[in-house]
Parts: C-alpha cells; structure tokens; sequence
C-alpha cells in the first residue's frame, strides 16, 4: 500500500516535528550543563554572564523554537487525527510538553528574572539555596523534555507504519501472539 500525498505530508511534518524538538533539546542540555551550572557555582558573581554590556541571552533561539514546535504539534495533530495511535502518543507528547512549558511560564522564567533583580540589587540572602533549588528542578523538566522527544520519535514510528501497511500491521503482533 502505497502512501497518498497526505501521508507524506503528515510523515514529513512528523518528522520535522522531531528534528525541531531535538534541536530544541539540544539548546536546553547545553544551557543546563554549561551556562545553568555556572550560574549556581557562586550566586550572585556567577550571575555577571547574565547581566552587564554583553549577557548571555537565549531569548532568540527559544522564541523562535518554541513557537515553531508548538505550532507544528497542532498542526500535526489536526493532520493525524484519523491515525489512531500516531494521534494518541502525538496527544500524550502535546500534554506533557504543555504542562511542562506551563511549568517554565509559571516559575523557571520568573524565578530566573527575579534571581538576576536580587544579584543586580546585590540581594544575596537565599540566593545560592534558589539558586540549586532551580538548577535542579530544571533537571527533572529537562528530562521530561526529553521523554517528550521520545515520545515523538515513537509517533514517527507509528506513522510510517501506520501509513504503508494500514492499522492493521501495528495490531498484528499482538493478534498472532494471542493466538
């Protein structure tokens, strides 16, 4: 069975989907193993990288990634809804991420620009322990990022199955082993 023009456009956007959050991915373990980790070493000096005539700033890469990859999962999804299980595992991926992104509008970006206000005003009591609090609560929302990734890879998976042998071939092997 070959694939209709829809399915290669719904493949397609799969797959960018994919390679979008994994660069996305990418920019985030490099931020947390190399520019997070020194901003905890010595609150508030450690927080010069982020202030003064030439801060670090990832504002550009996230507010175009970001938008993209959401943007692709809806897209994505509406395109494969009929998929039965590419849409569920694309659904439990667009869930989890949004809880997550929920997460960092609710309190990693916040907490970041109010921890750079208290080194700037040289108010330094409590901010090493916020400092280690965030760095670690961004491990944990890292590696949720990076099970969504996983997640996504999978719908690829199930796509392309899906999409050359019908519904059928994803169930099979659960059929013959029954038997």
């Amino acid at each position: 069975m070959s694939m209709s023009a829809l399915d290669r456009l719904g493949s397609a956007l799969v797959m960018l989907l994919c390679l979008l959050y994994i660069i996305m991915l990418g920019g985030g373990t490099y931020e947390q193993m190399n520019v997070t980790k020194l901003i905890v070493t010595a609150p508030p000096a450690s927080f010069d990288m982020l202030m003064g005539e030439f801060p670090f700033s990832p504002v550009v890469f996230w507010t175009t990634f970001r938008p993209l990859t959401i943007l692709l999962f809806i897209v994505t999804l509406v395109l494969c809804w009929k998929k039965r299980p590419t849409r569920n595992v694309l659904l439990a991926a667009f869930g989890i991420d949004s809880l997550v992104t929920i997460s960092t509008f609710l309190y990693f970006a916040p907490e970041v620009g109010s921890m750079i206000s208290a080194a700037a005003a040289n108010r330094v009591e409590g901010l090493e322990e916020r400092a280690v609090r965030w760095y670690s609560l961004n491990y944990v929302r890292l590696a949720v990022f990076y099970v969504v990734g996983l997640l996504l890879l999978f719908a690829h998976r199930n796509f392309t199955l899906e999409s050359k042998t019908g519904y059928e071939a994803l169930t099979a092997p659960h059929q013959r082993m029954s038997n």
